[in-house]
């Protein structure tokens, strides 16, 4: 196998929605990262350079536009779900959290202790919102939104769903 063989090619684009400025990025496989609002191009260089072996990326705003129009008419309001596949870089309890994710319905809510039930690890909650915090991609990183049970932001109990990203 030849060194180029080896490297895996991480395309990239950056989109203005709403006011956010997001970079987002694909493999061959799929949609591999989506920033959040305002972050540089150097997390997502990082985040390449610690997650996909041998990942040299590549802007290319054609390849992109796929992915870039359905987080448009996501972010406007106009889409409920994505069709595109995403390509999932993460430990494997770190994917099936990931993919546990996908499976809350727009609008609906679950909580970390839910989600880690729902994956066979009850007792991980605090590691599920760990892999919550590290996820790169997907709806539920742009929807996701986490309230105390008595409603305020950011509290022990953590409730993950929603239509639009809140601070």
């Amino acid at each position: 196998m030849t060194r180029l063989q080896e490297k895996t090619m991480v395309y990239w684009s950056h989109v203005v929605v709403g006011g956010w400025a997001l970079h987002v990025a694909a493999t061959q496989r799929g949609l591999c990262y989506v920033s959040l609002p305002g972050e540089p191009y150097e997390v997502l260089a990082q985040w390449v350079s610690k997650r996909i072996k041998g990942g040299v990326l590549m802007r290319d705003d054609e390849a992109m536009l796929p992915y870039l129009a359905e987080l448009r008419e996501y972010l406007q309001g106009e889409r409920k779900q994505f069709g595109s596949v995403v390509d999932l870089y993460g430990t494997p309890f770190q994917c099936a959290v990931w993919q546990a994710l996908g499976d809350i319905g727009f609008g609906d809510k679950s909580t970390y202790s839910e989600i880690a039930s729902r994956i066979g690890r009850p007792s991980a909650v605090r590691a599920v919102g760990a892999a919550i915090g590290g996820k790169r991609v997907g709806e539920n990183k742009l929807k996701s939104r986490r309230r105390d049970q008595d409603g305020g932001k950011n509290g022990s109990g953590n409730i993950i769903g929603g239509s639009k990203a809140e601070g």
